[in-house]
């Protein structure tokens, strides 16, 4: 069993982020202690310039925001970088740090709403009914949230990783219920 490091003994239990001088910072010194219940991947969440941090980093925040039925894609090259479904809302989503996406993700976007027009999305063996669930493609960004297209019945939005911590935050603070986050998802 390995030994706790003897400059870790006289912390108090919490998390802690440390500079890569590896000088110990508490959390309450360099972000407000409304966010002291932030996971320590939201720093590098929203610092990275590194597309696969970006894309599993937005991967677990979807999952702590409370969405169980989510499915990451591996080795995806021009997919989609995974879907959800939560209640009625289906989503296909792709996470990018490039500011020009509506240009280079223009197929791609067209291919994402003819997946989700399709009725039925799958993952690995598994086969998933969409037909009666509201759709929405999601290009997630460090931008800002908009619509950016609705081809027939389906959206296609930037979605702002700001908007999804937001959501979270707003999960720690109150109480909502899945209709209401499914709402809150479905409006972001």
């Amino acid at each position: 069993m390995d030994k706790i490091p003897s400059n870790y003994l006289s912390l108090k239990e919490g998390w802690y982020l440390f500079e890569e001088t590896f000088e110990k910072i508490l959390i309450e010194e360099i972000i407000p202690l409304e966010y002291v219940l932030y996971p320590p991947f939201f720093y590098s969440l929203l610092r990275t310039r590194d597309w696969e941090e970006f894309e599993n980093y937005t991967f677990w925040l979807l999952k702590i925001i409370g969405i169980n039925n989510i499915y990451k894609f591996e080795k995806q090259k021009g997919r989609a970088d995974g879907f959800f479904i939560f209640r009625n809302l289906a989503v296909i989503y792709d996470c990018t740090l490039d500011i020009k996406f509506e240009e280079t993700k223009n197929q791609q976007i067209e291919n994402y709403c003819a997946q989700l027009k399709s009725g039925r999305l799958e993952y690995e063996k598994v086969s998933y009914d969409i037909n009666q669930c509201q759709k929405q493609v999601w290009i997630i960004t460090k931008g800002n949230s908009k619509i950016i297209k609705q081809i027939d019945d389906i959206v296609v939005k930037e979605v702002s990783i700001q908007d999804l911590i937001k959501i979270y935050r707003k999960r720690m603070n109150e109480n909502i219920n899945e209709k209401e986050l499914e709402e809150l998802l479905v409006n972001i």
